[in-house]
């Protein structure tokens, strides 16, 4: 299992370092070209974090903005950032509430 993973991991970082690159000498046009890839992963903070730190908050759903509204490139996003963008959001909210 770890060796697939770690496949998988050495696949995915070359396929992102060949998506964005491009020589003088590039066939095709830009738009029949493999987009740049993003990957998007974080450790979930918890709605409570993101009170006390309402910079990291602002930080955490720009980042999670970007990944979800961006049609550039090909994002890999896992669960965990799904989350810690869902607890970033609450956090805003409850906050714009007045209530913790």
């Amino acid at each position: 299992m770890k060796k697939m993973v770690f496949l998988f991991l050495v696949v995915l970082g070359g396929l992102k370092s060949q998506s964005s690159y491009c020589s003088d000498f590039c066939e095709g046009t830009p738009d029949s070209r493999i987009p740049p890839m993003g990957f998007h992963f974080s450790f979930v903070h918890s709605v409570k974090y993101y009170l006390q730190d309402p910079q990291e908050r602002d930080h955490k759903l720009k980042k999670c903005h970007e990944a979800f509204d961006s049609t550039l490139k090909v994002n890999f996003i896992t669960k965990s950032f799904k989350k810690d963008c869902k607890h970033a959001q609450m956090a805003l909210e409850q906050a714009q509430k007045g209530t913790p």
